[in-house]
């Protein structure tokens, strides 16, 4: 019956002027996917990762915005199957989090950005849906992996921060004291010029400096020596830092920083005054977290103290609080006469949703595998088909 019905449609699409530019792309039991669901599917893609919508970057999406297409709407077919349902506080905070992040939090401006990408507001909410259920899928197939809890429970949320850089590595081995500060210096000189680095790095080679590099690189912070780590931390994405041992000279740009992807929540105290001396030397009162203090500090002319309890570091200035990662790390802004202290008092974060998600990135491979054997298997079970 059901292949009845399908060349019943075949036969309509074909044969109807209204649908002759669209085209059966596959079926899921009785339900047909025309080329327009891949066109909104390619739609969607191109909005989230911020590329411009053209016939070429259309047609370059193509084939995975049919694959995406096709394997959530057979977990969306699972999920049924379970009477598993979708919180609307996580599709909620699913959608403020997408506007945050393509409309710097401002509705008006994502509305504009859907009419210039040819989507609707239903269809947004349907797509978040749908990646939830992929995470909600992913969840379910973690219990069928076996996990070695020493190797996930000791690690903190600071500790997993991957940044991805640009490097060059000046050796003193080989070469004089005298060639090594000048091939230094160079590098340095090289770093405070407008010029992309693969050619910094062209320049440096056919000069015969004694480096090795890396370009575009991820590394774990959590592997590398405690002083270069303090150092990162504190670096801007789009910012360089150099560091210096007895034996080597290190040159990073730092491109793009990445933290776990969970919910983390500051509590910190924030403090104006017009002398950046006297914001530094509240650093060291041991009570600057505490109600009093900022009760004290407040009924002085020189001062203004707030303190922000549990907010979502997602919903706080990134270049601010992107260096700051620990309690008591703290930040000093000066800008003419005012001068800001941002001082972290806690940081609050939920166990196991780091444990799920250390879990997920360490396990990655495992949950690929039994992934991609959960879609063989629910395209036989609600007979997919594909023209």
């Amino acid at each position: 019956m059901k292949k009845l019905i399908i060349l019943f449609l075949l036969f309509y699409f074909f044969n109807n002027p209204a649908y002759s530019k669209e085209t059966i792309i596959f079926s899921i039991d009785e339900e047909i996917y025309t080329s327009i669901d891949i066109e909104n599917k390619i739609n969607y893609l191109l909005l989230v990762k911020k590329i411009q919508k053209n016939n070429e970057s259309s047609d370059n999406f193509f084939s995975e915005a049919k694959n995406n297409l096709i394997e959530e709407e057979l977990l969306s077919k699972f999920i049924e199957n379970r009477n598993i349902t979708i919180a609307k506080q996580d599709i909620d905070q699913t959608y403020n989090n997408l506007i945050s992040y393509l409309a710097n939090n401002k509705e008006e401006n994502f509305l504009k950005l859907l009419d210039k990408y040819d989507l609707k507001l239903d269809y947004i909410y349907k797509q978040i849906s749908k990646e939830i259920s992929k995470q909600i899928v992913k969840q379910i197939l973690l219990n069928d992996v076996e996990i070695e809890d020493n190797k996930i429970n000791d690690l903190k949320y600071n500790e997993l921060l991957e940044v991805r850089i640009n490097n060059i590595t000046l050796y003193k081995e080989n070469i004089s004291l005298e060639e090594y500060e000048y091939q230094k210096k160079e590098i340095i000189n090289q770093s405070q010029k407008n010029i992309e680095f693969k050619n910094k790095i062209n320049n440096l080679i056919d000069n015969k400096f004694n480096i090795s590099f890396y370009i575009n690189k991820w590394i774990n912070i959590n592997n590398i020596q405690e002083n270069l780590k303090k150092l990162i931390y504190k670096t801007n994405e789009k910012e360089y830092l150099t560091f210096e041992n007895n034996n080597l000279f290190y040159y990073f740009e730092v491109i793009e920083k990445k933290y776990p992807d969970i919910n983390i929540y500051f509590t910190f105290i924030q403090i104006n005054s017009n002398s950046k001396e006297k914001l530094k030397d509240l650093l060291n009162n041991k009570e600057i977290c505490t109600n009093k203090f900022i009760q004290n500090i407040n009924l002085k002319n020189d001062y203004e103290a707030i303190l922000y309890n549990d907010k979502n570091k997602k919903d706080l200035n990134k270049q601010v609080f992107s260096k700051l990662n620990k309690t008591k790390d703290n930040v000093l802004i000066s800008s003419n006469n005012n001068n800001t202290l941002i001082y972290i008092c806690d940081i609050k974060y939920n166990d196991d949703e780091l444990k799920n998600y250390i879990i997920e990135n360490h396990y990655k491979k495992e949950i690929n595998i039994l992934y991609k054997d959960l879609i063989k298997d629910l395209k036989i079970k609600f007979n997919f088909i594909s023209y």
